[in-house]
């Protein structure tokens, strides 16, 4: 009987060494809307070993989406994250108030940083869900 309970726990013990702990639980797509609750959950997605951020679109909401997709891309370069693909939202006919204290917010360093070159969040989806 003790053999038998040593063998099962050692094979317990074998299974869970083979396991993948480095392979994260949750996949997910962000969509950001400028606001400054955006920036702590962007940076708690990004720094859990659960969760993989696969792509993050920028929309119109508290921010317009030029001015969000600016400060989500200057977080990303911040952190060194820039491999993570960034697109705007460009066909929404949602009219930003532009918040002030939202739009004065400094995400990091946004300088050289041109929306007009950002993918359409639509078609980079579609891309990454393609895989």
């Amino acid at each position: 009987m003790k053999k038998l309970i040593l063998l099962i726990t050692v094979f317990i013990f074998v299974i869970s060494l083979s396991a993948h702990p480095w392979k994260p639980s949750h996949y997910v797509i962000i969509d950001c809307d400028g606001g400054i609750d955006d920036i702590k959950a962007i940076t708690m997605l990004l720094a859990s070993p659960d969760v993989r951020v696969l792509a993050i679109t920028a929309s119109s909401g508290v921010l317009n989406s030029d001015n969000t997709y600016i400060k989500l891309r200057s977080l990303l370069n911040s952190f060194h994250h820039e491999g993570i693909p960034a697109g705007i939202s460009r066909k929404s006919k949602f009219v930003s108030p532009g918040y002030k204290t939202a739009a004065e917010a400094k995400w990091g360093n946004e300088d050289g940083i041109d929306p007009a070159k950002a993918p359409e969040a639509i078609e980079l989806i579609k891309e990454i869900l393609r895989y």
